[in-house]
């Protein structure tokens, strides 16, 4: 959308998703009459304006595959894309940036690994596995 200057001097514009950088505008103020009142001498006076968008740090997205997960004990399982749609953020300037899954317990009263995140892992490719410990 292109930038509107209203005449008390505001500027509205809309940023298109994720943009950032410089944008350089022209802020061209006219007479509307000369001091005799014709239209013919209109004076003009123009202004560039830079306006710097910095960039922010979009969140990372992903979509689970299930809610649910059943695994069997004592057995080591793989379930693969089991987190899907990873972006690393919204704009060009993330695509490159890293990302690490982190597991933990929302109710450590309520699960039964004994408080071990240890015998389950998130790839970075979104693989869920689950390995038991060796009981042995």
């Amino acid at each position: 959308e292109a930038p509107i200057l209203s005449g008390q001097g505001i500027m509205d514009f809309l940023l298109r998703p994720d943009a950032n950088g410089q944008a350089t505008l022209a802020v061209t103020v006219i007479t509307d009459h000369d001091k005799f009142g014709s239209s013919k001498n209109n004076r003009m006076e123009v202004y560039s304006v830079t306006v710097n968008i910095l960039k922010i740090n979009d969140p990372p997205r992903f979509r689970l595959l299930s809610d649910i997960v059943s695994v069997p004990s004592d057995t080591k399982f793989h379930f693969p894309g089991f987190i899907f749609d990873i972006s690393p953020g919204g704009g060009n300037d993330e695509f490159n940036q890293k990302l690490t899954f982190y597991l933990e317990f929302t109710d450590p009263a309520a699960d039964s690994l004994g408080g071990s995140t240890e015998m389950l892992l998130i790839t970075n490719s979104g693989d869920l596995i689950f390995e038991p410990r060796n009981r042995g």
